[in-house]
This record gives C-alpha cells, sequence and structure tokens, in this order.
C-alpha cells in the first residue's frame, strides 16, 4: 500500500504502523506519528529486566507483526529470554506452549501478537497453574484483550510506542465532550496530531500533494503526543515507550519506560 502512496506522490502520516522496515524503503511520502517496533521491543525488555524478571518466555502469533516485535524482545533480553516459539492465533488449545513455559520454569511471558490470542493464552496460563507475569505489546492494548483474557488479563503489563490518551488533558476533554464522555481509544491521539498537520498544511495554503509533502517535511510544531518533526527517513523526532497495566479490569497508563 505505501508503495502506491509512494508511486501517487500522496504524503502519508501513519498513527499506528510500527514495522521498522517502513522507514527503510526509501519512500518519500512515508511518516509515521509515532516510534517503531525497533524502539518498542528494547523498551518493552527494560520494563521485564527493571521488573526482576530473570527468564522469560517469549511466544509470537507467527504474523509480520507479533513475530518482529517479539524477536526483538528476545535479542534485547539476552539471556534471560526462552524460546517458546509461535502459536496459531486461530487455534483454541494453547497446551503445547504453556508445558514448555512451565517446564522453562519462567518468570514472565512476553507475547508478540494481537490481543484476541493473547486473551486466550493468557486464560489458559491461568487455568494451567502458571504465575509468570504476562508482557505483551501494543497489538494487545486493546479492551478486547480484556474480554478475552477475563480475570487472568489482571496484572498484565502492555507496551506501546503511543502515549497514554489522558496525556493532553485539553485533548482528552474535547474528545471526551464529542464522543458521549468515551476514553480515546489507542492511537486516537496519533491520529488527531496526524490530521492535524494535514490541516495546518491546508490552513497555510497549500493543495497540491508536492507542496503539501514540502509542509509535512518542514513541519517542527508541538502535537497533542510529542513535538511532530520528521528526519529524512519519514521518522518522527523522540521514541517515547510507554507502559500500561490491566488494573481493576481496565487499561492503565503508569509510566514512561526510561
Amino acid at each position: 500500500m505505501n508503495a502506491k502512496f509512494e508511486e501517487a506522490g500522496l504524503p502519508l502520516i501513519t498513527p499506528s504502523a510500527t514495522n521498522p522496515d517502513l522507514s527503510k524503503n526509501g519512500w518519500d511520502v512515508f511518516h509515521r506519528a509515532l516510534a517503531g517496533d525497533d524502539k518498542q521491543g528494547p523498551g518493552a525488555a527494560a520494563r521485564i529486566i527493571a521488573d526482576g524478571k530473570t527468564k522469560v518466555g517469549v511466544v509470537d502469533d507467527n504474523s509480520e507483526y507479533g513475530k518482529g516485535l517479539a524477536d526483538i524482545v528476545q535479542t534485547s533480553l539476552g539471556d534471560k529470554a526462552v524460546e517458546l516459539n509461535s502459536l496459531d492465533p486461530e487455534a483454541s488449545d494453547y497446551s503445547a506452549i504453556i508445558t514448555a513455559a512451565k517446564d522453562a520454569g519462567v518468570d514472565a511471558v512476553f507475547f508478540g501478537g494481537y490481543y484476541a490470542a493473547a486473551g486466550k493464552l493468557v486464560k489458559q496460563m491461568a487455568d494451567a497453574g502458571v504465575t509468570a507475569t504476562f508482557y505483551s505489546g501494543d497489538g494487545t492494548l486493546d479492551k478486547g484483550f480484556i474480554e478475552a483474557g477475563g480475570p487472568a488479563a489482571e496484572g498484565a503489563i502492555l507496551t506501546c510506542t503511543c502515549a497514554p490518551y489522558d496525556t493532553n488533558p485539553e485533548f482528552l476533554k474535547a474528545f471526551q465532550d464529542a464522543n458521549n464522555g468515551e476514553n480515546p481509544a489507542t492511537y486516537a491521539a496519533e491520529a488527531y496530531d496526524a490530521a492535524s498537520v494535514f490541516l495546518a498544511a491546508m490552513k497555510d495554503g497549500k493543495t497540491s500533494r508536492a507542496d503539501i509533502l514540502a509542509f509535512i517535511n518542514s513541519y517542527d510544531a508541538a502535537g497533542v503526543t510529542k513535538q511532530l518533526k520528521w528526519d529524512e527517513t519519514g521518522e518522527v523526532t523522540g521514541s517515547a515507550v510507554y507502559a500500561y497495566e490491566i488494573k481493576d479490569g481496565a487499561i492503565a497508563g503508569i509510566g514512561l519506560i526510561k
């Protein structure tokens, strides 16, 4: 899809795509409003290590996203990582993975993948008596994880390069006022930032694709999530990674990972 944008000269700012390779294709039009998984993975590993975990089972859903993130986390963990291989997200029984985790004596499990499989996995881990802390990335940062995992999801630690929805109080209030009190979903603030840059370009009289692209490339202003400025590959400056915890049946931001 990004290649099509490049062929058309159509500027792009993604609020959610974190594949590190996207900025390595030489695309002039590509930009993203958050850091990639090459930042999220080491951040997740840093959080796991800071929590005192010493033997971490690493499993993924064999998707491009999930395996890519899990591989980065595993590399970042070094000899603290125990590879548990991949699971089928459509499967209903993850006993082989869980048995491997129990046999290895892991005190943490990192899952690279999406929330539906993550919910099934964490529930089956709890049912099997596995007490290891469950960690995952932004693909699991969704209320669907809590719905799928039930009480077993409580205490799970999730990471994302997206900012917590309450980072900017003015944005939060405006969003809630416009959406019957609902809180912003994951990436909503980044999407707002991305749209705001395009609106700023139009307000500045930029109407052609080339002019809008030039405007984005020289943009340097505060958004609701961060200072919005891009390097020559389309990566936004700054590489913040945030941690979240499932607490009392809800997703709660617990701070920036140092």
